[in-house]
């Protein structure tokens, strides 16, 4: 019996955690910009984030694997030798590992060491989409596993496996991945862009510009069937929001105009009606706690992850698997 008892105890010691996976290089490393004249031309270095951003940048990383510690899930840090190479990565990898975070290292650069782990890969229906780092493995499909733009997260928003809303930038580049999906019984939605706020703009009246991450402007809770909807892109697709939510089954909820600089519908889905969002969002977190929504707020806000148009859920990979077939799936 005594026995019994001990590994009944050690089996509650010890549970299995949920993984959430990062990338430990900053938005651009200067390594890559130095050797790829391509991204030189993609990326006007005066239009780049400062240091003071990509520094703030980092410490809310590090706040947010401390708050999903807390919170039950295990923190891996994904990070190439390449990028090792910018003393900042390496700096932030070290940090990382002491608050708690495991960190491993990759001999080859992936989409899996960037900034926007969200923007590597994506699973739905049981297929995982990866972002195709070289291009020439795009369309390629090895087993379960696709090279696809639908790899790219941020544009994808996976409603229980039945509906899918792409952005319609990544629908044109992934025809035959969404068609692919149509055989399998998903309904899927083409979602237009949204408005950012440009905070690297020096006018004096705010600006925005076009953005195709839609997971910045409409995110689902399955839990709870709620649908949180930035207010501009509601009024700018009303038509088509209220399509989805009546075909899927879910309840609109519209973020107060206060907070859609923070990106609250950027939130990170824990599961059983659970959430994780960004703490400057105060008014998004009231409301969807009326709703009976579990709302746990980041230990620090996120104001410098939203100056670079992103937030939370884009930090952040939850892949449902162990931190070794992650990386078995990196070869």
């Amino acid at each position: 019996m005594a026995g019994s008892s001990n590994h009944r105890t050690s089996r509650i010691k010890n549970p299995v955690k949920p993984v959430a996976v990062f990338g430990a290089a900053p938005w651009i490393t200067k390594a890559q910009l130095k050797r790829d004249v391509a991204d030189r031309r993609k990326y006007d270095i005066r239009r780049q984030p400062n240091n003071f951003f990509l520094r703030r940048f980092s410490k809310e990383r590090l706040q947010i694997i401390k708050d999903l510690i807390k919170n039950g899930f295990e923190p891996v840090l994904m990070v190439s030798n390449i990028d090792l190479v910018d003393k900042r990565v390496w700096r932030f990898c070290k940090i990382a590992k002491v608050v708690g975070a495991r960190v491993l290292i990759s001999k080859k650069e992936t989409p899996y060491t960037g900034s926007w782990l969200r923007d590597a890969f994506s699973v739905i229906k049981g297929y995982r989409f990866v972002f195709p780092f070289d291009e020439r493995l795009l369309g390629r499909r090895i087993g379960n596993k696709f090279y696809s733009y639908l790899g790219d997260g941020g544009s994808v928003v996976n409603i229980e496996d039945k509906f899918i809303l792409v952005s319609k930038k990544t629908a044109l580049s992934a025809i035959n991945e969404i068609n692919f999906l149509k055989r399998r019984g998903m309904i899927v939605f083409e979602m237009p862009p949204g408005l950012v706020t440009d905070f690297f703009r020096s006018q004096k009246a705010k600006k925005f510009k076009r953005h195709h991450h839609i997971d910045l402007f409409v995110n689902r809770i399955p839990g709870m069937k709620i649908l949180v909807v930035d207010p501009i892109y509601y009024a700018a697709n009303k038509r088509l929001v209220d399509e989805i939510a009546k075909v899927t089954g879910y309840k609109i909820l519209q973020i107060p105009e206060k907070d859609r600089d923070y990106y609250p519908a950027n939130f990170l889905d824990l599961g059983k009606g659970k959430i994780m969002m960004n703490r400057a969002a105060r008014e998004t977190a009231k409301l969807l706690e009326r709703e009976g929504v579990e709302v746990v707020l980041t230990s620090v806000p996120l104001k410098g992850s939203s100056a670079i148009y992103g937030g939370l859920r884009c930090a952040v990979n939850l892949p449902k698997k162990s931190t070794q077939r992650i990386m078995e799936s990196k070869q």
